[in-house]
């Protein structure tokens, strides 16, 4: 199996996600460089989608906090419990990110405990349901790519303003 992103926008701020998958063991190739309205965008393929580490330390998070909703989806595949902390920037958000993203992973039959700045998710087998994605374009993109037509997500007028092409 593997997971195939086109034109991503590549810069530094954008590959901690990657540099972590890298860490947990997933095979991630970058391939095939454009420029596109000044940003770098490339074609990522990521394999071996085997999730070795169970803990996301908050020094990691802010390399990644646009990602995180995609990583939440991406280890939900996983019948294992993974810790993730450093989580409170996303309540400034275009939404109360980290508090959308914990009753969404509810609506999927996801075991999830939220604390202040963290959450504590076993993933696993997950169910179709209704995903609110609110105001936040990030919450639809990710659940987006997990969807594989289970889920119905709200709001899709907010993804057009800022990605129209997605």
């Amino acid at each position: 199996k593997k997971i195939l992103f086109l034109n991503f926008n590549f810069n530094k701020f954008r590959i901690g996600y990657f540099d972590y998958l890298i860490k947990c063991g997933i095979n991630v190739y970058f391939l095939k460089k454009n420029i596109c309205y000044n940003e770098h965008l490339v074609k990522i393929i990521i394999t071996k989608l085997k999730f070795k580490k169970n803990v996301i330390f908050s020094n990691l998070i802010s390399r990644m906090i646009d990602e995180i909703p995609l990583l939440l989806t991406f280890v939900i595949n996983y019948n294992k419990i993974i810790k993730i902390y450093g989580l409170e920037e996303l309540k400034f958000k275009e939404s109360n990110r980290l508090l959308n993203m914990y009753n969404n992973l509810l609506f999927l039959g996801i075991r999830v405990l939220i604390k202040k700045n963290y959450l504590i998710l076993k993933g696993g087998n997950f169910h179709s349901n209704f995903i609110f994605s609110k105001t936040d374009h990030r919450l639809f993109m990710s659940f987006y790519i997990i969807n594989n037509n289970i889920i119905k997500i709200s709001n899709v007028e907010n993804i057009l303003s800022s990605f129209p092409n997605f």
